[in-house]
């Protein structure tokens, strides 16, 4: 378990042919001193440092790297020892391990002392656990983030943000899981990738689970030394990759990032997604009370697929040629298996078209031979033809994968795991090449490079070969949506308000040109459903959505007409209510919450609404202690007052009314555009007036006037350290001075708490806006008198 008994501390654990691990510790003109622990060094020679001629060793080798060295000589006390990659190479992959295993224990004894000082469990921030906090800043590639315990989180954009990059902003909340932890700096690489968070979830929920029970059993989908398992590139590092293994639930691996003293750079190499198919686990141990997988990587086979792929267009432009002519030619149908390349390092150039030399050559319709290469939001990446260097790029949104359902279809869909998240299937597929067909060519807002839309559907696909006869179906835009049309979306982005569920939301993309919005009230009547949003809809997952109607405004960047956006208003729960919808329509606005399947939905918009007129709705928002906003339409919102409730006094009039309560109203006004105001008092809704009574003497009707001495009712609506605000109704407030809000003494900080929002109060008018002006005039006629006399004295 010791670390260190892996590395040499003094000349004596030392033999000749010895393979052992160590650091540059000092470049000079004639070698390499190579340090190992306790002081221990050897010195390689320039002509002991590469497989070719070295001029000069600080073009190779640079302080602090990580080598691996052969002893060649012992002379006393002295080493010399070989940094040839052709000498430091295990032939055998279990040895081959060993240079991870033992660059870990290294790791792991540096980082020992600023462990020992560090009241940081680490156990929690272990590699492939969970975590969650808000973001500090986001930049271009990198995204920061605040965690517990002083910790600070890296997210790479969008290689580790996916479908929820746009959405990254200061102070938004996130959940991701560790990728790799620097204790000494107090810093953790993370992914937000839906993926990988849930399989972070679900492991720690069963060790908690193994824990609790004493089990010491094997998971099912356990990772065993000896084992081949395929494996996705996370993170590269300097000396190491961070892997998943997808096979595996998703369990986090490790594996060194170069071979012995290889100067090729890991970046330009390996990235994010690169998919190894055959790794092989070197070990499986607990460390942090963690499971670490070490896996070997065949290296070699990586630099020379890379190295290849380098001098791939200094080939013959015959050979490369006849290799894009023979794929783009291809008749297979099965568009996601036209070609076997799938080696993550991408050798095959088979999907090249020399016959595209520019943007001008991409036609809507070609089908085209194009090798996945990356995920990026709701799109599939492609890149399809190079030519003079460039290499044309085209994407395949989430909505193009699969074909759509009839309308008829789509009410009752049961959806395959496939459908459901339709770009899962891809992420392991990296470096395929596949047949797409091109939907959309069009400039981008610089007009420098063209903006490439692809589409996999197979009844495109599979269509016709000859694409210049084919013409793609024509896309649907936000205008050619009508209400109550059933539609596939895919959500792009869950807003969870903790503060307020109620105004939680989910983003969805229809098409590539075609958003939409749902807001809480058409998700769910459950308002502890809505704290559930993030666990029930991830990014990218395909939901089947009802057309409320078909919003417009203006883009926040400029006003002009042509700024201007335009989006859907969706529903969730009135997918499956179609004839219920139709008859509401029919039956105008007295349809009642029966005839809607249990909904208050009334398909009407604001031109629909007369004062008056008896509406039903759900309360979509209750603003505590003031009022609480009831949804009529798709886009129609009421307003209930604390003094429109009930023709009595209740001490708190608004506590039955919750998120979803099925409420009649009456039409009493309108307020300000687009803001009904609505009353819920019997009175009101009965059409005669309220008797007389010691309680409705004191309430006080929209436009009524009020004098001096009457003794009033309401509702606190603010408070400060200088008096209360009463609401009387919903269009008059007064204001109750502090020292007049109780007949002993009260300290302005005590105001708030003696008198909070909602708190029913009755009071006299002590003057109202007229009477205070009058006394204001007649105070203003006394004091010119004074000094009037005061004059005629002098």
């Amino acid at each position: 378990d010791d670390p260190s008994a892996l590395l040499p501390s003094s000349l004596s654990q030392v033999r000749v042919g010895m393979l052992l691990n160590g650091f540059v510790r000092r470049v000079e003109g004639f070698g390499v001193f190579v340090g190992f622990l306790d002081g221990l060094s050897g010195l390689a020679h320039k002509s002991q440092l590469a497989d070719h001629f070295v001029s000069s060793p600080s073009d190779h080798f640079k302080l602090g790297q990580s080598v691996r060295a052969l002893v060649t000589k012992i002379e006393g006390d002295r080493m010399s020892v070989s940094l040839k990659p052709s000498d430091c190479v295990e032939p055998d992959e279990s040895a081959r391990g060993l240079f991870a295993e033992s660059y870990f224990a290294e790791r792991r004894l540096l980082e020992s002392e600023a462990l020992a000082a560090s009241d940081v469990d680490w156990s929690l921030y272990a590699p492939g656990q969970p975590v969650s906090g808000s973001v500090d800043a986001a930049k271009t590639e990198l995204a920061f983030i605040s965690l517990p315990d002083g910790l600070n989180g890296v997210v790479m954009r969008p290689a580790h943000t996916g479908a929820q990059d746009s959405s990254i902003a200061p102070d938004a909340q996130v959940d991701g899981c560790v990728l790799d932890a620097d204790r000494v700096k107090n810093i953790l690489d993370v992914s937000l990738l839906p993926e990988l968070v849930e399989a972070a979830k679900a492991n720690k929920k069963s060790n908690k689970k193994v824990k609790k029970k004493g089990k010491k059993g094997k998971k099912s989908n356990a990772v065993k030394v000896g084992d081949r398992v395929r494996a996705v590139v996370q993170l590269v590092k300097s000396q190491y990759l961070v892997l998943s293994l997808p096979d595996c639930g998703n369990q986090l691996a490790f594996a060194a990032a170069s071979t012995p003293n290889l100067q090729v750079s890991p970046h330009s190499v390996f990235h994010q997604g690169y998919v190894v198919r055959d790794a092989y686990v070197h070990s499986v141990e607990q460390v942090d009370g963690q499971e670490r997988v070490l896996v070997v990587v065949d290296l070699n086979v990586a630099i020379s697929k890379h190295g290849k792929n380098d001098n791939k267009n200094k080939s013959s432009k015959s050979s490369s040629g006849a290799d894009g002519a023979n794929g783009s030619n291809n008749n297979n149908n099965d568009s996601s298996s036209s070609s076997n390349s799938k080696d993550g390092g991408g050798s095959n150039d088979r999907y090249f078209d020399e016959s595209i030399s520019s943007g001008a050559d991409i036609k809507p319709g070609m089908l085209l031979q194009a090798k996945l290469v990356g995920l990026s939001g709701a799109n599939l990446l492609f890149a399809f033809s190079r030519h003079s260097g460039r290499q044309f790029k085209g994407r395949v949104h989430v909505s193009e994968v699969h074909d759509l359902p009839s309308q008829d279809d789509l009410a009752e869909l049961q959806m395959s795991e496939e459908h459901v998240f339709p770009l899962r299937a891809f992420e392991s597929r990296i470096g395929e090449v596949m047949r797409v067909r091109v939907v959309s060519v069009r400039d981008d807002s610089k007009g420098d490079s063209k903006l490439i839309q692809l589409s996999l559907r197979p009844s495109e696909v599979q269509a016709a070969d000859d694409g210049k006869t084919f013409v793609p179906a024509s896309r649907p835009t936000v205008t050619s949506f009508k209400r109550n049309q059933l539609v596939i979306g895919y959500v792009s982005h869950v807003r969870v308000d903790e503060k307020d569920v109620t105004r939680s939301s989910i983003a969805f993309t229809i098409n590539p040109n075609v958003m939409g919005r749902v807001i809480a009230s058409e998700i769910t009547d459950r308002e502890r459903e809505l704290r559930k949003l993030s666990e029930r809809f991830g990014v990218n997952q395909a939901v089947v959505l009802r057309v409320l109607s078909v919003t417009s405004g203006a883009s926040s960047r400029s006003k002009s007409s042509n700024s201007k956006k335009r989006s859907l208003v969706l529903s969730i729960k009135r997918v499956r209510h179609s004839a219920a919808i139709s008859a509401i329509a029919e039956a105008g606005t007295g349809a009642s919450a029966a005839q809607n399947g249990g909904s208050s939905f009334v398909d009407v918009d604001s031109s629909d609404i007369e004062v008056g007129q008896v509406v039903q709705g759900t309360v979509s928002r209750v603003n505590a202690g003031r009022s609480f906003l009831v949804q009529i339409g798709p886009q129609v919102f009421g307003r209930v007052h604390i003094t429109d409730v009930s023709d009595k006094w209740p001490k708190q009039p608004l506590k039955k009314y919750t998120f979803g309560t099925s409420v009649m109203a009456k039409v009493v006004g309108q307020s300000s555009p687009g803001q009904i105001d609505l009353s819920m008092r019997k009175s009101v809704l009965s059409g005669k007036k309220n008797r007389k009574n010691k309680k409705s003497a004191d309430r006080v009707e929209v436009g009524d006037d009020v004098e001096v001495g009457q003794r009033v009712r309401g509702y606190v609506s603010s408070s400060s350290k200088s008096g209360v605000y009463v609401s009387l109704n919903r269009g008059l407030d007064a204001f109750v001075a502090v020292g007049d809000l109780t007949d002993a003494f009260l300290a302005p900080d005590q105001v708030a708490a003696r008198f909070p929002v909602g708190t029913l109060v009755s009071g006299r008018v002590m003057s109202t806006p007229a009477s205070y002006a009058a006394q204001q005039k007649q105070q203003q006629q006394e004091k010119k008198k004074k000094q009037k006399k005061l004059s005629k004295m002098v």
